[in-house]
């Protein structure tokens, strides 16, 4: 799909309220679970004012409102770019998937869109000047590769049956001490519409004697290149760095603003 066609998607989705935090509703179903919580016992202990300061603490110790407010504006950047990403150099996609499809970040959803912005290459193009390359370009703190906004019907217990949204921050392999070349894989940060942030790395390898038959010609059914994934723990062991979420949620919110002035530049040249 072409950047043009994204950028009605975009327009589209953020004309509606598909992107409006959703923290309230995600707090509402703490509340209402059944059995055992951490709310439930609060409250069994402490009383309804002990429980509601346990959430108020959540809320500010994982900086739930700046990760969902960050995804309706990174979403406004990424329609700067489709408005100026040329036909021949797209620099944003736009995909479909269906219920279970094998993909990062699609199992919580039944079915929905994928739009895919290179923001490596968005930064490459533009000035080295751009605002906000020191900490998303090539060779800046993050070093972002991809910007993945995922939207439709959630399936998760807070989300199902209704319009939700995640934010996806791709990015390289930590790299060894010792190599300064990228590795194959990536690691990939979410951010939810209820403020929830979590990470995962995804990392490539050959099963060899697979490959070998499949190059022959048999066994074409069974794939010869597999992904490890490890999901969860502190965002800091998969970013490599200590303070990894308020590092994020400091820098996140400018990243809309990032990608504007990126697509305003690149809008310049010839």
């Amino acid at each position: 799909m072409n950047g043009s066609n994204v950028a009605v998607a975009l327009e589209s989705l953020l004309a509606s309220d598909i992107l409006e935090p959703q923290i309230n509703r995600y707090l509402d179903r703490i509340r209402g679970l059944d059995g055992h919580s951490a709310y439930n016992t609060q409250l069994a202990l402490n009383g309804r004012a002990a429980a509601e300061a346990g959430l108020a603490k959540m809320r500010s110790e994982h900086f739930m409102d700046a990760f969902a407010g960050c995804i309706q504006s990174t979403a406004r950047g990424m329609l700067d770019v489709a408005k100026t990403s040329h036909p021949s150099r797209p620099l944003i996609h736009m995909t479909y998937f269906k219920p279970g499809a094998d993909i990062p970040m699609a199992t919580n959803f039944n079915g929905g869109s994928m739009i895919l912005l290179e923001s490596s290459e968005l930064y490459n193009r533009a000035p080295r000047s751009s605002e906000g390359a020191d900490i998303f370009g090539k060779c800046g703190s993050l070093e972002l590769k991809v910007v993945v906004l995922i939207f439709g019907l959630g399936r998760q217990e807070f989300t199902k049956g209704i319009m939700t949204a995640t934010l996806g921050l791709v990015l390289p392999l930590i790299r060894g001490e010792k190599s300064g070349e990228e590795t194959a894989g990536f690691r990939l940060v979410e951010i939810c519409l209820n403020g929830v942030a979590s990470a995962s790395t995804y990392t490539p390898s050959i099963q060899p004697d697979r490959y070998i038959t499949n190059k022959f010609g048999l066994e074409r059914d069974n794939p010869c290149l597999v992904t490890g994934e490890q999901n969860g723990g502190k965002l800091d062991r998969h970013l490599g760095f200590d303070d990894a979420r308020k590092f994020l949620a400091t820098h996140l919110p400018n990243l809309g603003s990032s990608l504007s002035r990126a697509a305003e530049r690149l809008g310049k040249q010839p």
